[in-house]
């Protein structure tokens, strides 16, 4: 693994999805490499390899920030239906 990032988000929420270089994820998956990146992470940093462990953990920082993001527009979203279903 090349420890120089590509230019740009890797993972980003547009609306209600988190999206990645590869397309969308659903929300379990986009987890499921979450807690990948940090594994690896982690064993980068256990075995010295200190910028690989660097890439993947902005990778995902990325990620968490984006199914953060993408939760909170669900939460906003559909607060706005409720709201527009009683008016």
């Amino acid at each position: 693994m090349s420890p120089a990032p590509m230019p740009g988000p890797a993972y980003w929420a547009s609306g209600g999805e988190v999206r990645g270089r590869c397309g969308a994820l659903t929300r379990e998956r986009a987890v499921e490499v979450l807690q990948f990146l940090e594994r690896q992470a982690e064993v980068s940093r256990e075995t010295g390899e200190l910028a690989g462990a660097g890439v993947l953990s902005g990778m995902a920082r990325n990620l968490r920030h984006a199914i953060d993001l993408a939760d909170n527009w669900r939460a906003a979203a559909a607060g706005l239906r409720a709201s527009s279903l009683r008016a």
